[in-house]
């Protein structure tokens, strides 16, 4: 399914949203200690593979970075999309989230910096671990 019909499963976007941090949670309370980026260097997230720091390989082998594998355990499984090796507000910004969701999408950004960086997964979402607002 690709990224838009998986948002449209819900019934508003910050459902979608939620649900999104939920899994990103689980994900990093199952696997607090691993570390998407081991090289002690700035590395790209991929949504459906391993950190990578220009052509190499930063990171461990795995199917993606928390939020590729978050959003792959909801369904995403187009694999151009996947591939897409941009932050993940850009991504959901591509599927027009507005600007009214803002918080919640830096938030987003904020952890996958941390992990990007080399951050556990579980320090990570630290800040993500109460449900967003709703305003």
């Amino acid at each position: 399914m690709n990224l838009q019909g998986i948002v449209d499963k819900f019934p508003s976007k910050l459902d979608f949203l939620e649900k999104l941090r939920q899994e990103v949670v689980r994900l990093a309370d199952e696997n607090p200690d691993f570390r998407y980026n081991t090289s002690g260097k700035k590395a790209g997230c991929k949504y459906n593979g391993p950190a990578r720091s220009s052509d190499e390989l930063a990171g461990p082998d795995c199917k993606g970075c928390l939020f590729g594998q978050a959003l792959q355990n909801m369904g995403w499984d187009v694999e151009h999309e996947l591939n897409y090796g941009g932050e993940i507000h850009s991504l959901l910004e591509s599927i027009s989230l507005e600007f009214a969701y803002s918080i919640s999408i830096n938030s987003l950004q904020h952890v996958q910096t941390r992990q990007d960086n080399g951050t556990a997964w579980k320090e990570a979402t630290r800040f993500i671990q109460e449900p967003f607002v709703r305003f």
